[in-house]
């Protein structure tokens, strides 16, 4: 037991040539994937973004949870995109419904042509379970649209990576090295605005992570927030994201959405703007929450 705690068993990388390496391994970009697995494994992050070893999901009947994503996220672009600054009106909901039918049906085909949906004895149960799925979120869509005054915006909107139209987000980030420039990369499903206030929305097939997880291992909302200022500050000086969450597909429902207090009483679902560390009153206090978060993890990966 007590070997554990030796240098050569313990874990941890003495060798400052290999320590090096492996901080060039890891690199100074990241995604918020990327950094929640350091999170909640770090023995999976060594795997993946050091030895760089595809580890395969467990094998399963039916259709993979990661086709089931794909297929939601693309059914739901195609057909939000049209319903950008308008919004959605309940006099229009069968023809929205039809709209819905085929924007689905077309994702399917796509898929099974491209291999990543196979046709298989399983296939026709496992579409009907996302069709109804799909009428259960239009019908909480069409609820939502009626009680808030905000209207989607934009969909499938990236930052960072190659061929994107806006740059990623930069954080000097405090680790126990000193400052350290990183770059983070994303995609955020859905921007909802109302003149200059934005809220943005991430699509969860299931589950939501936990509210006592915001800014711990959930660190997609937070940086999504973050990324969502800066690049909405450059287009328009009065942006002010006030809040985000995810949209549970499966159930219909926003949950666990962190909402800026002052804004607080114009969404038509529960939010919370609190962390650990007490309330979060504006993006600016977010921001530095986030970078302290991030630099700890950091300087972890690096310390080897």
């Amino acid at each position: 037991i007590l070997r554990v705690l030796q240098p050569g068993y313990n874990g941890v990388l003495g060798d400052t040539q290999l320590r090096q390496q492996v901080q060039d391994r890891i690199g100074c970009d990241f995604s918020a994937a990327k950094l929640e697995t350091y999170y909640s494994c770090p023995f999976s992050f060594l795997a993946a973004y050091v030895w760089r070893q595809n580890l395969e999901p467990e094998a399963q009947e039916g259709l993979e949870p990661s086709a089931q994503g794909t297929l939601l996220h693309k059914t739901l672009e195609n057909f939000m995109k049209r319903q950008l600054k308008a919004g959605l009106r309940p006099e229009q909901r069968e023809r929205y419904l039809q709209e819905l039918e085929e924007d689905f049906t077309a994702a399917c085909e796509d898929m099974i042509r491209a291999g990543k949906i196979s046709d298989s004895e399983f296939w026709p149960a496992d579409r009907q379970d996302l069709w109804e799925e799909l009428k259960r979120w239009l019908e909480a869509e069409l609820a939502y649209a009626a009680a808030w005054a905000y209207r989607p915006e934009a969909v499938e909107a990236a930052f960072g990576g190659r061929g994107q139209g806006q740059p990623a987000l930069k954080l000097a980030v405090p680790t126990e090295q000193g400052l350290k420039n990183i770059t983070v990369q994303g995609r955020i499903d859905r921007l909802e605005a109302q003149e200059h206030k934005y809220f943005i929305s991430d699509y969860k097939n299931s589950k939501a992570p936990a509210q006592k997880e915001f800014l711990h291992s959930d660190l997609q909302l937070p940086l999504y927030l973050t990324a969502a200022q800066a690049v909405l500050r450059q287009k328009d000086p009065l942006a002010q994201v006030v809040g985000g969450g995810y949209y549970i597909l499966r159930r219909g429902v926003r949950l666990n959405n962190f909402v800026l207090a002052e804004y607080a009483g114009e969404m038509p679902f529960k939010s919370y703007a609190a962390c650990q560390e007490g309330k979060i009153a504006t993006l600016a206090e977010l921001e530095q929450q986030v970078k302290l978060t991030v630099g700890g993890l950091i300087s972890r990966m690096d310390g080897g």
